[in-house]
């Protein structure tokens, strides 16, 4: 039984490397770009180290830049097949484009190469605008559905919803705050009290001591 979740590619291998499946317009045009952006510098590099040292194009300027550009059609083959597989066609048109693209890439130098560009490009614009397939077909599970990444966040999400956290109670914590309060407050009261006691007694012990003084003043005799 076909699953009907779509996979996410991971690695550069199922990114450019797989064939089965399907891709939508987005991912498409993304791996597409970044496989222009490695033709662009690739060749560039290949200029500085291939020209001699008048400028002049080489032998091995030419040789190195076909190979680019035949190494980034490859790559681009299995992106038109996957994408030709969500709009839930066969891979003719990709094979079309990848002959196109190696006699781009062996006549680079002639007028053939200028053609057969320009039918790759217009190709290329047939895979990026059309819409794909809705919902699953022959080939695999809609791209722009629900996939097995989307699962994996509902589990936790339904996970965290029925994990009990514990609710700490604001006024609870500041009650018992205040019942702390009053208890210190209580007891310094009452060390206050048993201060004055003290020092209370401490004057009468004090006034008994005069009145012992005067009486005996009262029995010297001079």
């Amino acid at each position: 039984m076909m699953n009907d979740r779509y996979i996410p590619d991971s690695g550069f291998s199922e990114n450019f490397l797989r064939s089965d499946g399907r891709l939508n317009r987005w991912r498409y045009f993304k791996r597409q770009i970044c496989l222009t952006l490695f033709a662009v510098v690739a060749i560039i590099f290949a200029y500085i180290i291939f020209t001699d040292d008048w400028g002049y194009e080489t032998d091995e300027l030419y040789i190195a830049t076909g190979i680019i550009v035949l190494g980034v059609n490859i790559l681009s083959y299995f992106l038109n097949v996957r994408r030709l597989h969500d709009l839930g066609e066969k891979n003719t048109l990709a094979i079309v484009l990848l002959v196109l693209g190696i006699i781009t890439a062996i006549f680079s130098e002639s007028d053939i190469s200028t053609a057969t560009s320009g039918i790759e490009t217009i190709g290329t614009f047939y895979l990026l605008l059309k819409k794909g397939v809705a919902g699953p077909n022959e080939y695999g599970p809609d791209p722009l559905g629900s996939t097995m990444n989307d699962d994996y966040q509902q589990n936790q999400d339904n996970y965290s919803d029925n994990v009990d956290i514990p609710d700490f109670n604001s006024h609870n914590i500041s009650t018992n705050n205040n019942d702390i309060g009053e208890e210190v407050s209580q007891d310094l009261t009452d060390n206050h009290d048993i201060g004055e006691v003290s020092q209370d007694s401490t004057d009468n012990h004090d006034d008994e001591e005069d009145s012992q003084d005067d009486d005996d003043d009262d029995d010297v005799d001079f």
